[in-house]
């Protein structure tokens, strides 16, 4: 994006999830949705620990056995104040 238009995406925003790299769609989807159920439903105490929740159970084996190497979860990060609850 643009850098005006990057600007209005974020305003406001507490937190971001980015990545390094581009990273397959597939991958991306299974973890951003376990990170939201990791922050919603197990009350991880913010948004790195639900990431990390998250990449903790690709690796282990939720979803293919390709997702648990690092070029698909590695680039992730939580990029603001990661505040608690």
């Amino acid at each position: 994006l643009e850098r005006q238009r990057l600007h209005h995406v974020v305003k406001g925003a507490r937190n971001l999830v980015v990545t390094h790299w581009e990273i397959p769609s597939t991958p991306a989807v299974e973890i951003a949705t376990g990170m939201i159920e990791a922050y919603a439903g197990s009350g991880a105490a913010d948004w790195s620990k639900a990431l990390q929740t998250s990449i903790v159970q690709v690796i282990d084996g939720k979803g293919p056995p390709d997702f648990a190497h690092p070029g698909a979860w590695g680039a992730h990060m939580v990029v603001g104040t990661a505040a608690s609850r």
